[in-house]
């Protein structure tokens, strides 16, 4: 992984955080976090006939390889992107309140999983750390 070289004006695009304790750990491989950004938007005259806007402004260093994603689908079908895959673009939701609740939800479990991630990974190089200055 790598830190978002990317930048506007001089300005670094999106923050990125190596994760600390690296030369203390067993794992040498630079772990960075990232920020992210999202953003929705939902509108129509009544709840039967609305249009709906959402942004997943990410950066985690894969995205020049984003190709091996759409391998083995067509185009059109299978699951709903501002869902995060958790469910098929054939099931409809006619409730725009329903399909925001949806959407905030996945996200939310998925912010949640990689926080996980990160802290399983920085709680295992403080083990590590520990027991080297012990």
């Amino acid at each position: 992984m790598t830190g978002d070289p990317r930048t506007i004006q001089g300005k670094k695009l999106r923050k990125s955080e190596l994760l600390p304790l690296q030369q203390e750990s067993d794992d040498k491989e630079d772990i960075y976090y990232y920020e992210a950004q999202t953003s929705s938007l939902s509108w129509g005259p009544d709840e039967w006939f609305w249009t709906e806007l959402f942004l997943v402004d990410t950066y985690f260093g894969s995205e020049p390889e984003f190709k091996k994603y759409l391998i083995g689908g067509r185009p059109g079908d299978g699951n709903d992107p501002p869902l995060g895959g958790g469910s098929m673009k054939v099931t409809p939701y006619f409730d725009p309140r329903e399909y925001y609740l949806q959407k905030l939800d996945r996200r939310i479990d998925q912010v949640a999983k990689e926080y996980s991630a990160l802290v399983e990974t920085f709680n295992s190089r403080m083990e590590q750390y520990v027991r080297q200055i012990l």
